[in-house]
């Protein structure tokens, strides 16, 4: 934390604590940065891959909770304080290129029905995260709020934590096609980043919101996906999920 402040001169670098899959942590960091003067921007970044199937205190399957509820739960307790600034304010959600994959079942999003794989979790979370912008963007339009919501797919990074929860075996062949170049699509962590940072800040989208961003430009929804009743669906069957954990005492 110091050395990143003392590299930033132009601001700070404060440390929040937030475990995603625990809502009283969220609650907590919740409350710490609604005391904050405003919030400009929401970065919605957290998120695991290659995890087998466990579940958190209200029966959420983890990756599910980690890279979809928790975000939506966390957004949902800041959108007020967002909706303060009247000048400018982003919610961006990291989604991934992986939701054109299959894996993503709007009536099975807590895997309770069908076979679970860490994979199909992932793919099926990561669309969970491009739905739900879409849905949170036409509310806010709705609202006429000055807030706007992007998702975007960062690119695949050759040096990040998210494959820390694989198998040596899998973590060592992904190093290996990335030494190799056999993946020419990967990026460095500076490169993953830019996109994220122009969903974030760029002008030129301003009016926008709700595209789905790839490569600093707005990238292929997959036609799965297109269909926006699935947005509602989404949305719907998150608030009910939250709503019986909050009933539990969750």
């Amino acid at each position: 934390m110091e050395s990143i402040n003392g590299e930033n001169c132009k601001g700070s670098v404060r440390y929040i604590h937030l475990d995603l899959t625990d809502l009283e942590s969220i609650r907590q960091c919740a409350d710490s940065l609604n005391s904050l003067s405003k919030i400009d921007i929401l970065i919605l970044n957290a998120g695991i891959l290659g995890v087998p199937l466990t579940r958190t205190g209200p029966g959420w399957e983890s990756i599910f909770a980690t890279n979809h509820m928790g975000h939506f739960y966390l957004t949902k307790l800041l959108l007020n304080k967002l909706k303060e600034n009247s000048d400018f304010a982003r919610i961006v959600a990291l989604s991934s290129m992986a939701h054109h994959l299959p894996g993503f079942d709007i009536e099975d999003l807590n895997w309770e029905r069908r076979p679970f794989t860490p994979w199909k979790g992932y793919v099926s979370a990561k669309s969970s995260n491009l739905l739900f912008i879409r849905e949170l963007d036409r509310r806010l339009k709705a609202e006429g709020a000055s807030v706007e919501a992007f998702s975007v797919h960062p690119g695949i990074i050759s040096n990040t934590n998210l494959m820390k929860s694989l198998s040596f075996l899998k973590r060592s062949i992904y190093k290996i096609c990335i030494h190799l170049h056999i993946c020419p699509t990967c990026k460095n962590v500076e490169q993953g980043a830019a996109t994220t940072v122009f969903a974030a800040v760029a002008p030129e989208i301003t009016g926008m919101g709700g595209a789905y961003l790839d490569g600093c430009g707005v990238g292929k929804v997959s036609s799965k996906l297109a269909n926006r009743t699935l947005d509602v669906q989404l949305w719907e069957k998150s608030e009910m999920l939250l709503h019986e954990a909050l009933e539990k005492g969750f």
